[in-house]
């Protein structure tokens, strides 16, 4: 845990080695400015594999958490990752590459019911827990038919 002013820190914390997290849940000051601040200063501690989680990305009460993703995944330092999963209140990103192994993964695993798939910037995120569900067999097609495009 780093315990520090996230809205005031400007580099990625010297505590954390570059490329080492596995995960990391970002959940602290919810304006766009801060949120932003967060993704730029934590992505470059990401590993290859990461997954960054945002949270309360849905709530009404903090329209910065998904602007500033959008504004990040746009920009230069973050066009590398993308979305790859949505539930109610959270939104999972990790880099381009991994995108469709977790999302593949999450299908076959059959651990989540109620999935779907939505087009979000250039790719797709998986919806959990959707109350439009899509059958597996739709799911896992869709890469199918991207691997064949």
């Amino acid at each position: 845990m780093v315990k520090q002013d996230l809205p005031k820190l400007k580099t990625s914390p010297s505590e954390i080695a570059l490329g080492s997290l596995r995960l990391l849940h970002l959940d602290a000051v919810h304006d766009h400015p801060s949120v932003l601040n967060d993704l730029r200063n934590f992505a470059p501690l990401m590993a290859p594999h990461g997954v960054l989680v945002l949270d309360d990305y849905f709530d009404p009460n903090w329209p910065g958490v998904s602007t500033a993703m959008t504004e990040f995944c746009l920009s230069d330092q973050g066009r590398n990752f993308r979305p790859f999963a949505s539930s109610k209140s959270k939104m999972y990103l990790c880099r381009r590459e991994w995108v469709d192994i977790y999302q593949k993964s999450i299908i076959e695993s059959e651990v989540i019911a109620h999935l779907a798939l939505e087009l979000v910037l250039d790719g797709s995120v998986l919806r959990c827990y959707t109350n439009w569900p899509v059958s597996k067999e739709a799911l896992l097609g869709h890469f199918d038919r991207q691997a064949g495009a």
